[in-house]
């Protein structure tokens, strides 16, 4: 996901939350600005078979909005 801006630890490339079901790898120290991806594995990815790209986006940015406090300017990446 690529965002306008940065609103978690520029330097930090791994991110763990206690939301077992991500995994958050920064990209941005290996040259993608502005931008995080986030891992989610089974038996967990099974829960959003069925659900819209758009659902899916909206569970994980408000996971990271929970984590990392962040505005809700922050709500959404930009468009790709």
């Amino acid at each position: 996901m690529r965002f306008e801006s940065m609103f978690w630890p520029v330097k930090t490339r791994f991110f763990q939350c206690t939301d077992q079901r991500f995994r958050f790898l920064n990209l941005h120290p290996y040259g993608k600005a502005n931008t995080i991806c986030c891992h989610a594995a089974p038996p967990f990815a099974e829960g959003f078979l069925g659900l819209s790209d758009h659902e899916v986006l909206a569970e994980v940015v408000a996971v990271m909005r929970r984590m990392f406090k962040a505005r809700p300017a922050h709500s959404f990446p930009s468009s790709p």
